[in-house]
């Protein structure tokens, strides 16, 4: 060491050779190449083992998985009974329908009520269910009379056969009995119980004139059928409109002449 003689500060003199510092940076270099080669390789490893990890839990879910749908599968029926559940569960909702499918006397009166006219006033209203005329002719066989090699049928099924011939051999009728001021008042009366939509029929069953005090009184007497919730029929109402427009014509041709 030695002192400088233009700056006065001391000076450090490298005695070693330039190669042992190029020797120097190799091994440091392959050190830093070697530590990330190790890091590298831990990596791979540790991914590796939790491949190996998940691969082999997903293969035991796979496996459990398995085993519960194959228990699963030997706890279903054939298809053949479940195909049958499935048509008895079918026949008892058809059931339980049908056996809701009732008007409920208030929403008759109501409807009766609603479309009255100016100045006709009911004075009964009575619900009866008769026998239809055409009930014995369209009677099925009885269970004697088809056999013993008849199939067995389900007891909804002969439930809702009984619940269709009764709809089939009887109906709800409504009577009813008013007063109107006129036989124009009265047609538009009926025509509009038809076009309420709750009857299959409307029927005068009697009429007659007669004087109460200044003014002349028209009493009536009417079989209204009660249509089944669910039956649409747009050509017979439509056909027993236009029936009804026909006679309210004739009537008014007949006192015109």
């Amino acid at each position: 060491m030695r002192e400088s003689r233009s700056t006065g500060e001391p000076q450090d003199i490298d005695f070693l050779p330039a190669s042992f510092h190029q020797h120097r940076q190799r091994r440091q270099k392959a050190a830093w190449r070697r530590a990330l080669l190790g890091v590298f390789l831990t990596l791979i490893v540790l991914g590796t083992v939790r491949q190996h990890q998940v691969r082999t839990a997903r293969a035991t879910a796979r496996d459990d998985l398995r085993r519960q749908a194959a228990a699963l599968v030997e706890r279903l029926e054939s298809r053949e009974a479940l195909q049958a559940r499935i048509d008895r569960l079918d026949l008892r909702a058809n059931l339980v329908a049908q056996l809701r499918l009732r008007i409920a006397p208030t929403r008759l009166l109501a409807g009766v009520s609603a479309v009255r006219p100016e100045f006709v006033s009911l004075r009964e209203f009575r619900m009866t269910r008769e026998q239809l005329t055409s009930a014995a002719a369209s009677a099925p066989p009885s269970a004697a009379a088809a056999g013993s090699s008849a199939p067995v049928v389900p007891a909804e099924q002969q439930d809702l056969d009984r619940l269709a011939r009764q709809a089939n051999e009887s109906a709800v009728f409504v009577h009813l009995a008013g007063i109107a001021p006129d036989d124009v008042t009265l047609s538009r009366y009926l025509i509009a119980l038809e076009e309420t939509g709750l009857f299959d029929e409307v029927k005068l069953l009697y009429t007659d004139e007669h004087r109460h005090g200044d003014h002349w009184l028209r009493s009536f007497r009417l079989r209204l059928r009660v249509r089944l919730p669910g039956e649409n029929r747009p050509k017979q109402l439509e056909a027993a409109r236009v029936a009804r427009a026909r006679s309210i014509d004739s009537r008014h041709e007949g006192c015109d002449a």
